[in-house]
């Protein structure tokens, strides 16, 4: 089961992040630096950074921020999986494009990547197994621990 939340204004994704009760939280964020772009994901439980995974794609002139952001939800997703992520657990992502094309069916460039976002969500969270996924829109940088 999965939930989404792309607040209005940035301050609302700050309160809900102070209001969050996930035992699991993961972040992940893209980077662009000297004509390459790459992705990472962070872990945490609490405040604590357990893990995380970091993946480069190669050249701006051949890969999108949104691809680089669908990369993102999936190493998000393998490491809620490498953590045997129990009860609700939570994805954050700065990124509200990429957000909303998980609900799209769209053939634009990159969006084979969500399609295995999706299938790796499916292998996370098997039907009726209880646990749920809350993913939200984070504003990058704003001092969130983790993003």
């Amino acid at each position: 089961d999965t939930s989404i939340s792309i607040a209005s204004s940035v301050k609302d994704p700050m309160k809900e992040e102070a209001e969050a009760v996930e035992e699991l939280r993961v972040y992940s964020d893209r980077s662009a630096f000297k004509g390459g772009v790459g992705e990472a994901a962070v872990l945490m439980r609490g405040n604590e950074r357990i893990a995380e995974h970091c993946f480069y794609l190669g050249s701006t002139e051949e890969h999108t921020v949104y691809k680089a952001e669908a990369v993102g939800m999936i190493l998000g997703v393998e490491l809620l999986k490498e953590a045997g992520g129990r009860g609700t657990m939570a994805l954050g992502v700065d990124n509200q494009a990429a957000i909303r094309a998980m609900d799209a069916f769209s053939s634009k460039p990159g969006h084979y990547l969500i399609d295995i976002f999706h299938d790796d969500l499916h292998r996370l969270l098997p039907s009726n197994d209880g646990r749920k996924l809350m993913i939200r829109w984070m504003p990058g940088h704003e001092g969130i621990a983790g993003n």
